[in-house]
């Protein structure tokens, strides 16, 4: 037998999720600005890192310099979200990265609330 999904979300218990993920995002940017965000830590971040600035730079130089930043080991699509965010921003302006990651990962728990909701119960989600 298929099962019925509770598409039925009250505008008061949308209402209690939209203030919990704001108190979330300002618990997160409070991290973020009153943290280091100048420097990156050691592993991967250093590699998308470089590789963000070698598709900015397009530079033969600078990948020639740099030749453990550059690799075909990656997924593309995290470095050119950060080469996007440092044409916008400028160069290694990590506060900007880790605000859109804030705000990215924001939506991503509002949507999983609302496929959980659907899928299973309100009070699972």
């Amino acid at each position: 037998m298929a099962k019925h999904f509770n598409l039925q979300i009250t505008g008061n218990e949308l209402s209690v999720v939209k203030i919990l993920l704001l108190i979330f995002l300002v618990v997160r940017l409070l991290l973020i600005f009153t943290g280091d965000t100048k420097t990156l830590d050691k592993g991967d971040g250093t590699y998308y890192n470089g590789y963000a600035i070698g598709v900015i730079l397009d530079n033969e130089e600078w990948m020639q310099n740099h030749p453990n930043e550059i690799d075909d080991k990656r997924a593309p699509v995290y470095p050119l979200f950060l080469s996007f965010t440092y044409l916008l921003f400028g160069i290694e302006k990590f506060w900007a990265v880790f605000v859109l990651q804030a705000f990215i990962s924001l939506i991503l728990c509002y949507y999983v609330y609302l496929f959980a909701a659907r899928l299973f119960d309100k009070k699972i989600a």
